[in-house]
This record gives C-alpha cells, sequence and structure tokens, in this order.
C-alpha cells in the first residue's frame, strides 16, 4: 500500500493507505474518495449502497419492482399491493376430514364435502368440514 496525494489541486487531502472503492452507479465529482467519506444520494425512487434497488410501490405486501414504484406480485399473490391470496387453498389447507379445497376468488374457497361432513362453502372465514349425523 502506498500513499496517494489528491489530483485536485485545490484539495490538498493525503489518503493514506486507500483501497480502491467498488465502482459507484452515479458519476461521482472525486471518484477516489470511499463512499464512507462521501456517501450516495440516490435518484428518486432508487435505494440501496450501489442505488440498484428499485423502490415499490407503497403498501406492497407481497410483490417486488424492476423499476420504481411498481408492485409485481409474487406468484400466487394479487391485486394491487399483491395482497389477496389466489392460492388459499394451497397456503392455509382449510378444509378438513378429506374435504376437496377450491379456490373461488382472491383470499376466498370452497371445501367440497366426503360424504358424511359437511361444511359451509364461501369465504375463507368459514368453518372447514365438520362431521354430521344423518337426521
Amino acid at each position: 500500500l502506498t500513499p496517494i496525494l489528491s489530483p485536485v489541486p485545490s484539495i490538498p487531502v493525503l489518503l493514506a493507505f486507500s483501497r480502491p472503492s467498488p465502482p459507484l452507479p452515479l458519476i461521482h465529482p472525486f471518484p477516489f474518495l470511499s463512499i464512507a467519506v462521501c456517501p450516495l444520494r440516490c435518484h428518486y425512487g432508487w435505494q440501496g449502497p450501489l442505488c440498484d434497488q428499485c423502490v415499490t410501490f407503497p403498501g406492497c405486501v407481497h410483490g417486488s419492482c424492476t423499476e420504481p414504484w411498481k408492485c409485481v406480485c409474487d406468484t400466487n399473490w394479487g391485486g394491487l399491493l399483491c395482497d389477496k391470496d389466489l392460492n388459499y387453498c394451497g397456503t392455509h389447507q382449510p378444509c378438513k376430514n378429506g374435504g376437496t379445497c377450491a379456490n373461488t376468488e382472491p383470499n376466498e374457497y370452497q371445501c367440497l364435502c366426503q360424504e358424511g361432513f359437511r361444511g359451509q362453502p364461501g369465504p375463507a372465514r368459514a368453518q372447514p368440514d365438520t362431521p354430521h349425523s344423518p337426521g
């Protein structure tokens, strides 16, 4: 390691034993300074140490972005904020006693009960299949 003198004459700074810094995502007026000395400000909608991570739409629950302020839903999630479970049956397995679950709407399902059982089909808050006695 060798001492490095500032190439800018108006800044008489001696950077002793400096190491090369990682590439910067923005044009930096003094690229020889490390990020710790001169922190970056990311463009609006971008974040992260290298300003290469987009900011999702506010309230985005199960999603990501490829450009700022988007909410691209993960698999089996839908809705504007990716907060609607499109596979409630697979995620929660609400039907019991051998009942077959069918996704009907986001966050809703219906249990198809086996003989000897009944359940109130409908939204996710409905009761699962329960045994009943004929009568």
